[in-house]
Formats: C-alpha cells, structure tokens, sequence
C-alpha cells in the first residue's frame, strides 16, 4: 500500500510513512470488507460516508503537517483509522463519531 499508492503521491515524510506502515488498515474497517481494505479506493460505510483512501488520507496529513506537539480533533473518524494515523503524528488525537456503528465497534 505505502509503495503503491501513497509514495507515488508524492508523500515522502518519514512520520507520516512509517505511521502506515504501522497501523493495520484491516482491523479499522467493516468486517465485510476486510478483504479489500488495502485496495486504493474509498471504502463505502453508509449513511453517504467512506473511509478516505490510503493515499487520500496521506496526501492531507502531509499538507496539514501535523507535528508530535499537535492535539488533533478527528471528527468523524468512522471507524477509527484516520485517528489511529495521526496519533502517531501528534501528541494527541481526540476523535469523534457521530453514527452508532462505528462508534460501537471502535
């Protein structure tokens, strides 16, 4: 996924590289859809919401330059991964979900 989607992109800042190498994307999506957490598109939850796309994700938190003394607001952080990314970018994260399924399974 680094080497297929989000280098090529352009993101070449070790933090934000070595945070998804890190992180598994498998265990923040719908059980139904594990089996293609790792493809470069946009996973669907419902309700009009996705969960961003690895290189889409790592394409903004590059722009946003997110440092290790940052608290971060995540809202609408579905099922937590774009959370479990900038925490290891920041020095905090705090993340908010509106939805009962997500927030239940994170």
């Amino acid at each position: 996924m680094v080497d297929n989607q989000i280098r090529p992109s352009d993101v070449t800042k070790f933090p934000i590289i070595e945070a998804f190498l890190s992180i598994k994307r498998e265990v923040f999506v719908p059980s139904e859809n594990r089996d293609t957490a790792y493809v470069g598109e946009h996973i669907r939850i419902g309700n009009d919401r996705v969960i961003l796309d690895p290189r889409t994700l790592a394409k903004m938190l590059d722009l946003v330059d997110v440092n290790d003394s940052e608290l971060v607001l995540d809202v609408g952080s579905a099922f937590g991964y774009s959370a479990a990314i900038i925490a290891h970018l920041a020095e905090a994260v705090v993340a908010l979900e509106s939805e009962d399924k997500p927030a239940n399974e994170m």
